[in-house]
């Protein structure tokens, strides 16, 4: 029987982009599924991960630096094989907005070295309206990128 795996969505963007608006937002629509949060702050305070925590979500926090850069790698690699002992639905990751994700597979693939359990990446451009709320997926994508990703009329991460 395959394992079931839990769906990973990395939320990238300049600072003040609407990462955590989008993301809390997420999360408090998302109360019936088993969720995870890897919070990543850029600065010494973690102050967006205060406004995300909910009821009983599980958070891990990463701060001073990017989680994509080598300083922090190694910290989001044990985050990422920590969060996948638990099996949620679904692990969202919201990088600070000062990182480069070109080496998010690399990081997978050391996550799933040290847990033994990979995770589902969403890759592309997601809908996430604020204003009405919802989360679509790929599934619903209406037009496809040259990279394989999707684009949807709203608030791409």
């Amino acid at each position: 029987m395959e394992e079931k795996r839990t769906k990973l969505y990395v939320f990238t963007g300049f600072l003040g982009a609407g990462k955590t608006t989008v993301l809390s937002r997420i999360l408090q629509e998302s109360k019936e599924e088993k969720i995870g949060v890897i919070q990543n702050e850029f600065g010494k305070l973690g102050i967006d991960g205060e406004i995300l925590k909910h009821n009983d979500i599980q958070m891990v926090e990463i701060n001073r630096g990017s989680i994509f850069c080598s300083c922090l790698k190694l910290q989001f690699v044990q985050a990422l094989s920590e969060m996948a002992q638990y099996e949620f639905d679904k692990l969202f990751v919201e990088s600070s907005g000062l990182g480069d994700p070109s080496n998010v597979e690399e990081i997978l693939k050391a996550s799933e070295m040290v847990s033994g359990r990979s995770y589902d990446l969403f890759r592309g451009f997601g809908k996430f309206p604020v204003t009405t709320g919802g989360f679509r997926d790929s599934s619903q994508a209406t037009e496809t990128l040259p990279s394989g990703g999707y684009y949807k009329n709203g608030f791409g991460v």
